[in-house]
């Protein structure tokens, strides 16, 4: 979910919990982590509320993959605007996971990526032909 905003917001706004009835269907899990205060920490110094989502949402992944015997070579995740800089963060942070990744919203600074690990992205802005690079376009 973006800033101020809940998993139970986020779940709503894709339409009446469709993206979970697509799951079900599909046979995939759809998962809606909150965050603390409303504000995923990305890395931003703007982020006041600073508490390690990082870790939160790696471990959220380890406790779903063991309850739900998940593939972790088929884990994905999305968000939109704060939540779309913390998937570019979790990308930065744990290029382990996941192995795909989608974002809307504006990716955080060079400066906040400190993975040394690989990762490629294609990025897009509205208008623009896509740009693929070897780390996140960032």
């Amino acid at each position: 979910h973006g800033g101020g905003g809940s998993a139970q917001t986020i779940a709503a706004i894709t339409g009446k919990d469709a993206f979970s009835t697509f799951a079900d269907r599909a046979g995939f899990i759809a998962i809606y982590p909150d965050s603390v205060s409303g504000n995923w920490d990305d890395g931003r110094d703007t982020i006041t509320d600073h508490t390690n989502d990082v870790a939160f949402i790696s471990a959220l992944l380890d406790a779903a993959g063991k309850e739900y015997n998940i593939d972790a070579k088929r884990v994905y995740s999305t968000g939109i605007s704060n939540g779309g800089m913390m998937t570019f963060r979790m990308l930065c942070d744990r290029p382990d996971l996941p192995p795909a990744a989608s974002g809307t919203g504006p990716a955080p600074a060079p400066s906040l990526c400190r993975s040394p690990g690989p990762s490629s992205t294609c990025r897009r802005r509205r208008g623009e032909r896509p740009r693929v690079s070897s780390r996140p376009a960032i």
